[in-house]
């Protein structure tokens, strides 16, 4: 068995995270010390140690379901009927069965999960029963708003990714 270092001063998120699972990904690999000076990449490689693997569906169970949101409104056009479609598109999907395993947050669709938002009670219902809520770290701090997340998690890009790829469906709205 292996014992590995993997040194990714310098490096930006998600680099590491990305080297990270190249270097787990090996059976002979027994234990890996890692090193990073990012501190996003420092949060997102505890989050990965501390995260259990991802189940697959079983066998004639639905597919999951991810929805991936790159803005707070709905369409292109008028911004105000924007915003009451993806009202109504938010409401709706509390009526699914089974609901979304996944709402993704991107760009200024982070401004539904954070303070402000009148979506958020509507967010917490899905995250109640079993939604995850994730917004982009990267996001959230361009905007100068992650420490304004009302509901569900802060995630990355690899994550992200991760999740629409394994996902059976995924909806962008």
């Amino acid at each position: 068995m292996k014992k590995r270092l993997l040194d990714m001063t310098g490096r930006p998120c998600p680099e590491s995270v990305v080297e990270t699972q190249k270097i787990l990904a090996d059976p002979q690999v027994e234990s890996l010390r890692l090193k990073v000076d990012d501190p996003a990449a420092a949060e997102n490689e505890s989050r990965l140690a501390s995260s259990p693997a991802q189940p697959q569906p079983a066998p004639g169970e639905a597919p999951s379901l991810a929805v991936y949101f790159a803005s707070a409104r709905l369409g292109e056009g008028d911004e105000e009927l924007g915003s009451v479609l993806m009202r109504s598109f938010i409401k709706t999907l509390k009526e699914l069965d089974p609901r979304p395993r996944w709402m993704l947050f991107l760009n200024g669709a982070i401004f539904l999960t954070t303070d402000g938002s009148a979506l958020l009670d509507d967010l917490r219902e899905l995250a109640r029963g079993g939604t995850e809520i994730l917004s982009c770290g990267t996001c959230l701090d361009f905007f100068f708003r992650k420490d304004r997340l009302q509901v569900g998690k802060v995630t990355n890009m690899f994550e992200i990714v991760s999740i629409l790829a394994r996902a059976g469906r995924v909806i962008r709205p």
